[in-house]
């Protein structure tokens, strides 16, 4: 995942806690901070203690895109720059949610019972890919489709996880993958077997 140092933008932040008590403050730096460019190249999104901000390229006043109690990191546009694919535990544990940026309207697109976080667009905008973690601490991948079908295609077999993975540009039909660590595999969909390179 792409991890800038963040300092473009001043956001002030709002806290109420069960007594009635607010904290508020401004932040004009953050560090371990996600960040995707739109396709248009016009537009960046971030997370940022906790939620998804939306900003101008050139810099000004960053938007919250999210909203509430939960945790949401690592958002990614999609490929038409409509909608914004993020983890987040709204749901009570991490899944993968998309959220229309103009209507607002969200949906749970992995619905596990297991974490599944970090998220990316298929080259057509039709499947998402997402790194589950099992309960022997392994960590499978996942395609889900937009209606609530999901296929394994990298298995449960290190404690590695998948950080980082992008159908091919060009074909679609590549997935290349990024362990932990200095190695790096490559993953043909249609034939489900690692070529370390």
């Amino acid at each position: 995942m792409i991890r800038w140092f963040f300092s473009w933008a001043a956001i002030s932040v709002l806290l109420i806690a069960n007594n009635d008590k607010k904290l508020a403050f401004e932040a004009s730096e953050g560090t371990l901070i996600s960040v995707d460019v739109s396709p248009n190249g016009r537009t960046i999104a971030f997370d940022l203690l906790g939620h998804i901000y939306l900003m101008p390229i050139n810099g000004g006043k960053a938007e919250a895109v999210t909203k509430g109690k939960s945790w949401n990191m690592f958002p990614r546009f999609s490929p038409d720059g409509e909608k914004i694919l993020f983890t987040s535990d709204r749901s009570g544990s991490d899944d993968l949610w998309v959220q229309e940026l103009k209507t607002g309207q969200m949906k749970n697109i992995s619905k596990m019972p297991r974490p599944v976080h970090q998220g990316t667009w298929s080259v057509d905008g039709k499947h998402v890919f997402g790194t589950a973690l099992n309960m022997k601490v392994r960590h499978p991948v996942y395609m889900f489709n937009m209606y609530g079908k999901k296929h394994e295609i990298i298995p449960a077999g290190s404690r590695a996880p998948v950080t980082h993975f992008e159908m091919h540009p060009s074909n679609g039909q590549r997935i290349y993958t990024a362990m932990t660590g200095k190695q790096y595999w490559s993953l043909e969909i249609s034939k489900p077997m690692r070529k370390k390179l």
